[in-house]
């Protein structure tokens, strides 16, 4: 991995581990996020998408894991399921 996408990463780890240290719960919809986001990062597709469903079964109004699984999906060219999630995050959020 080049310069700056590894300080992305280190970035991205950074805050979930600050975000692991502060949330009340480890089963938190925002921790699977950030974890969902690092895997995702260093392209372990498999626990990213693990990570991204359980945060959006989690906490239905987190439209973000949406976006980011439908993104992931699109990387993957598995593109109905990313038209589904993105139809989720409209859902959830029309005026973003």
């Amino acid at each position: 991995m080049a310069g700056p996408a590894r300080v992305r990463v280190k970035q991205m780890t950074a805050a979930a581990e600050t975000e692991l240290t502060s949330a009340p719960s480890p089963s938190s919809p925002r921790i699977a996020y950030l974890d969902a986001r690092v895997n995702d990062a260093l392209d372990n597709t498999k626990k990213a998408e693990d990570n991204y469903l359980r945060a959006i079964k989690s906490d239905p109004t987190l439209f973000d894991a949406n976006l980011h699984l439908a993104r992931l999906y699109l990387r993957l060219k598995r593109v109905p399921e990313a038209r589904q999630q993105l139809e989720g995050a409209l859902q959830k959020a029309p005026e973003n």
